[in-house]
């Protein structure tokens, strides 16, 4: 992992960086087959498939303050993530901005591409609840969502508070019910 932050001016901040992750998905499924055979039973569980998919991501964000009024952060994420015969590749955008004087209220919006590559299951019927995490394969494609905010703030400097309100629209994708 690495990440680095670049100061060309006292009002733009860029930042670049990436990771790389190797996971382990180990399912605790099994299954049990029983014998009756004379005075005893055996049990006998089944082999577990390990399945191992590698993530790998880089990243470029500009954050700059345009002038006393206006404010912009853009950037944009690229995922990578191969499992067997399985590969997927992911560019995310994001842009977010606020108009308006720091001292006063002001307008703020933003937009957000994200892809996530694996799956929570959970189950919460009768019994214990338990969660399981299933990664993305040709079979099961990562989830998707694209959402937009808008909203309005402002920050009361003399009083350490800032108030805000927002509200956003979510489109998501490829879930598992």
């Amino acid at each position: 992992q690495f990440h680095v932050d670049i100061l060309p001016t006292n009002k733009q901040i860029i930042r670049v960086g990436g990771t790389a992750i190797y996971h382990e998905f180990q399912p605790e499924i099994s299954q049990q087959q029983v014998q009756q055979e004379g005075f005893g039973d055996d049990f006998m569980e089944d082999e577990q498939s390990v399945l191992r998919p590698i993530e790998a991501n880089v990243f470029f964000e500009d954050q700059i303050e345009l002038n006393d009024f206006i404010s912009l952060n853009a950037g944009l994420h690229n995922s990578f993530y191969v499992l067997d015969s399985a590969r997927f590749f992911s560019l995310q955008p994001r842009i977010s901005f606020r108009v308006g004087p720091v001292d006063r209220w002001g307008v703020t919006g933003s937009y957000t591409n994200m892809t996530q590559f694996q799956h929570l299951l959970s189950n919460s019927g009768t019994g214990l609840p338990t969660d399981l995490f299933v990664p993305a394969t040709n079979r099961v494609p990562p989830q998707t969502a694209r959402q937009f905010s808008l909203g309005v703030d402002r920050n009361f400097k003399s009083l350490g508070v800032q108030v805000s309100l927002e509200g956003y629209y979510k489109q998501m994708q490829n879930l598992i019910e």
